[in-house]
């Protein structure tokens, strides 16, 4: 985590450990990661894999059964922005 030298209000971080699970007719798919992003604290938005910020790549586990559609070892980029509400004041360690 650290702040972002082109925009002051922004902070860049990055979320450990994250696990996803994800099922359909047909399909189950556990996704393990780390997503990367920026918090700005004017707007009070997380965005990841968007205006230059690295997309968060989490990674399909062992054990994947989707119709062949996911395979063990595949990626997952997760591009999105998100409003915390309340709004926090993030400050980077100096």
């Amino acid at each position: 985590m650290g702040r972002n030298v082109a925009n002051p209000s922004k902070v860049d971080v990055s979320v450990s450990g994250i696990e996803f699970n994800w099922s359909a007719t047909g399909c189950t798919t556990k996704w393990t990661g780390t997503l990367y992003g920026q918090y700005d604290n004017a707007t009070g938005r997380l965005s990841t894999g968007l205006d230059g910020v690295p997309a968060s790549q989490l990674v399909a586990g062992p054990g994947v059964s989707c119709l062949g559609l996911f395979h063990s070892g595949d990626t997952l980029d997760i591009k999105a922005t998100y409003t915390l509400a309340p709004k926090q004041q993030i400050t980077p360690p100096a």
